[in-house]
């Protein structure tokens, strides 16, 4: 379900990674949110630190991985992790690499969740 902002894939292909990858955040966040026993907002106002891991050390760009992280955060916000995810709620989103490398062939994203203060 790799997909980045220099993908030119056809347009239902993208579709299709991007409804698994909602989804697959959903399933994440609802079984997170049963496991603590939750049934509202985990966040009302948070920071999202993305870290990315290739398989690779070249060069790389974190921030076009966001056609990925997009779905996530949506998937999320339809678990009930936080009310929504606008700029009120989820206040920045940043992107790093992670100096880790990966597995050959394969990305590894992690999205790191804060509570943000008042």
């Amino acid at each position: 379900m790799w997909m980045t902002s220099n993908s030119r894939l056809h347009w239902s292909e993208k579709a299709r990674h991007t409804a698994k990858l909602r989804r697959y955040a959903f399933m994440l966040g609802r079984s997170v949110m049963n496991a603590r026993g939750l049934s509202g907002p985990v966040f009302d106002r948070c920071v999202v630190d993305v870290s990315v891991m290739y398989p690779r050390q070249g060069r790389a760009d974190p921030a076009n991985v966001s056609p990925v992280v997009k779905p996530l955060l949506d998937g999320l916000t339809d678990a009930g992790f936080w009310p929504d995810d606008d700029s009120a709620h989820v206040m920045a989103v940043t992107y790093r690499r992670d100096p880790v490398k990966s597995r050959y062939g394969t990305h590894m994203v992690t999205l790191t969740i804060t509570e943000a203060g008042e």
